[in-house]
């Protein structure tokens, strides 16, 4: 059974955003460790070179932003091989055509849409959704507030140790 309204966004989310709402952010929430370089042995056996290309391609912008932790590698690993579905359906599509001509039993011709073409529509929807959740849209993007790194001056450096001293 689900719970009615919105989905509550992770904490991570609400704190790059600024905490838009200026609710309170549960600081109770568990907190896990910041997902790896690679995928966990486990998925990686079930993902094409296309999916592992994906994983290659997210995982150095979702490091160390804190939003993907090692509890999510099942999420970020759907939305590889999801991406690896659309992009083989797409190539489908470019190879074979939106649609294909068939010839029927009375010899009469008719036109069919290329069935990659709704594997191609579900997978990208899945994309989007997956997308989505991890805050990683463009409407999500907007919304985020990364602070950038301060220089690291050695003259700042030396007047805050003269500070603490």
């Amino acid at each position: 059974m689900s719970l009615a309204g919105r989905k509550p966004k992770p904490n991570e989310l609400k704190r790059l955003e600024g905490n838009p709402g200026r609710r309170p952010i549960n600081d109770a929430a568990p907190v896990f460790k910041e997902i790896g370089e690679r995928p966990p042995t486990d998925f990686a056996a079930v993902m094409d070179k296309q999916a592992l290309a994906e994983w290659d391609r997210m995982i150095p912008n979702l490091r160390g932003l804190g939003i993907i932790t090692t509890v999510d590698a099942s999420l970020l690993v759907n939305y590889c091989i999801t991406a690896s579905v659309a992009m083989q359906a797409s190539l489908e599509i470019q190879k074979h055509g939106l649609i294909y001509q068939t010839e029927s039993r009375a010899g009469e011709l008719s036109y069919r849409k290329n069935p990659a073409v709704d594997v191609f529509n579900q997978s990208a929807s899945t994309c989007k959704a997956l997308m989505a959740e991890m805050g990683l849209t463009p409407s999500a993007r907007s919304k985020l507030v990364v602070s950038k790194p301060e220089d690291d001056d050695p003259m700042d450096n030396l007047l805050r140790m003269e500070r603490v001293k």
